[in-house]
């Protein structure tokens, strides 16, 4: 089944917001994302796009409150 079909359970989220969490605290992120929030919001649209979280975090850029997906992403 589709990732973006799929109910995200519980657990995943807690993993997820751990991991988004530790990426932030690394400081290898983009400098818009801040707060582990932010991340796992881009981790999550990645998802349901079917991009891993790194990649997503490094080729989804947020303008003016909408994620937008890069132009490299595009092509890939």
């Amino acid at each position: 089944m589709n990732q973006s079909l799929q109910t995200i359970r519980p657990d995943e989220y807690s993993v997820i917001r751990e991991q988004a969490s530790a990426l932030v605290k690394t400081g290898f992120l983009p400098n818009a994302i801040k707060t582990p929030e932010q991340a796992l919001a881009i981790i999550l649209t990645g998802r349901e796009l079917g991009i891993p979280a790194m990649a997503a975090l490094n080729s989804i850029n947020v303008i003016q409150g909408k994620p937008t997906v890069s132009p490299q992403l595009m092509l890939g």
